[in-house]
């Protein structure tokens, strides 16, 4: 892989199963810190992970996107945490 991304970061929404997965093992190939969203927090762990024992840099967000309302628990959150 050429990492064409590498130092950037990609969010991908969807990316527990199908065309997601394969975005963020892509991008994450490509050098990208990916960024895990998706509903279904078993299949969002096992891709973060995938792309970690991968050598990739991944992160988990639990993340529904037909929320239109927030309750302000997570409108701000450490994407990297130290």
């Amino acid at each position: 892989m050429s990492k064409r991304v590498a130092g950037k970061v990609a969010v991908v929404t969807g990316a527990a199963s199908g065309m997601g997965r394969a975005g963020a093992t892509l991008l994450a190939a490509e050098g990208a810190k990916v960024v895990v969203a998706d509903i279904n927090e078993a299949g969002g762990t096992r891709v973060t992970q995938s792309i970690r024992d991968a050598g990739g840099e991944a992160t988990f967000v639990p993340t529904e996107p037909g929320q239109r309302e927030s309750d302000g628990s997570n409108d701000t959150f450490p994407i990297w945490p130290d």
